[in-house]
């Protein structure tokens, strides 16, 4: 994605932004999201890239809102999966507060999704997902995890929690020479 260059331009491409997330707000208030559901997984990154943007406190706001409100529009197992693989692809992201911004928006999916499909569908890659964000370099979003995660633990019961326990106890041994992130994951992990 190319940026502006003038700032006539600059000021087009917010304003088009802040249409965007208007019209994103407005359908899912006023009970149209079905209109939106198909278009959530390509309408995940832009959302969640405002909402992690410092430079327009209320243009962030209005995108986090905005994800939160797209978290609650009704969910397909396809649909689930589309945005549980965008989701991962965001969780790569440079950007510690676009990877931190995700956790709100996976953990209403995750709740939710319990009641989409049996437990467990697509429990592997929500696994794999907070698990890499458990690892992130960046403590703050390791931590934020971590309440995610125990709320995944919860929702999938004792066969998770016993997956979590060996996984944690394998990260948090002190002579594994694990860097200093890895161990503090595990910590989280088993408290």
């Amino acid at each position: 994605q190319l940026e502006p260059e003038g700032e006539e331009e600059k000021q087009c491409a917010r304003a088009a932004r802040e249409c965007a997330l208007r019209a994103i707000t407005q359908t899912t208030l006023h009970a149209r999201a079905s209109v939106l559901s198909p278009h959530i997984p390509a309408l995940l990154c832009p959302v969640l890239t405002a909402a992690a943007s410092m430079q327009r406190p209320d243009l962030c706001n209005t995108a986090r809102s905005c994800a939160v409100l797209m978290a609650h529009t009704q969910t397909s197992t396809l649909l689930l999966t589309e945005i549980l693989s965008t989701l991962s692809r965001l969780a790569t992201a440079p950007s510690w507060r676009l990877r931190g911004g995700i956790l709100p928006l996976l953990a209403l999916l995750l709740y939710r999704g319990q009641f989409v499909e049996p437990i467990g569908a697509h429990a592997a890659t929500a696994r794999a997902l907070l698990r890499s964000l458990m690892l992130d370099q960046q403590q703050e979003v390791r931590e934020a995890a971590a309440t995610v995660f125990a709320g995944f633990i919860r929702i999938l019961g004792a066969p998770e929690r016993a997956l979590t326990l060996a996984w944690a106890r394998t990260l948090s041994h002190k002579g594994k020479g694990l860097p200093l992130a890895s161990r503090h994951a595990g910590v989280l992990a088993l408290s």
